[in-house]
C-alpha cells in the first residue's frame, strides 16, 4: 500500500489506512493470545523521563494485555510472557544522556530476551546496561517489575 504525501487527506486517509494496515502494524493491541499461544515473549521497555510519552502509558498498556490476554485477576508480576523495565532517568527509546548523564546509556534486552525464548531463562536476574567507558557513572542492572523488589 502507498500514498502521495501531498495527496494525503488526514480527514478520511488515516482511517482507511488504519482499517487495511493496521491489523498488521497496530502496536495498541492487547489481545495477544495467539502471540502467547505460539511461545511469543516481550520485553517492554520505557524511560521515567521520556519527554515524548508519559511513563504510565506502558504500564497502563501492560496491564492492559494481561488482563486482556491472562485473565482479570492476574497482575503484571503474574505475566509469564510479557516483562515491563522502568528505566531510571530514560529517555524515550534510549538514553536521556545529555540531560541525564548518570543513567544507563545502553540496555541489553535483546541477549535476555534471546535466553528467555530460547532457553526458558525468564530475565529475572535483571538486564544488563551500562555506561560511559570512562568509568564516571555508576549503573545498576536494570529489573522487570515484579510483585516484590528490593535493592541488593
Amino acid at each position: 500500500m502507498s500514498y502521495n504525501a501531498d495527496e494525503f487527506n488526514w480527514g478520511s486517509d488515516v482511517e482507511f489506512m488504519d482499517a487495511r494496515t493496521g491489523p498488521l502494524t497496530n502496536a495498541i493491541e492487547t489481545n495477544l493470545t495467539l502471540f502467547r499461544n505460539r511461545g511469543g515473549k516481550m520485553i517492554v521497555h520505557a524511560g521515567w523521563a521520556d519527554p515524548n510519552i508519559s511513563p504510565q502509558w506502558p504500564m497502563k498498556h501492560v496491564e492492559a494485555i494481561t488482563r486482556d490476554t491472562l485473565g482479570k485477576e492476574v497482575t503484571i508480576a503474574e505475566n509469564v510472557f510479557v516483562k515491563l523495565v522502568m528505566i531510571p532517568g530514560g529517555g524515550h527509546c534510549g538514553s536521556m544522556n545529555a540531560k541525564y548523564p548518570y543513567v544507563p546509556a545502553q540496555y541489553d534486552f535483546t541477549s535476555a530476551l534471546i535466553d528467555w525464548v530460547e532457553k526458558g531463562t525468564e530475565p529475572m536476574a535483571g538486564i544488563e546496561s551500562w555506561g560511559p567507558e570512562n568509568g564516571e557513572n555508576r549503573t545498576r542492572r536494570l529489573l522487570y517489575m515484579a510483585a516484590d523488589c528490593e535493592v541488593e
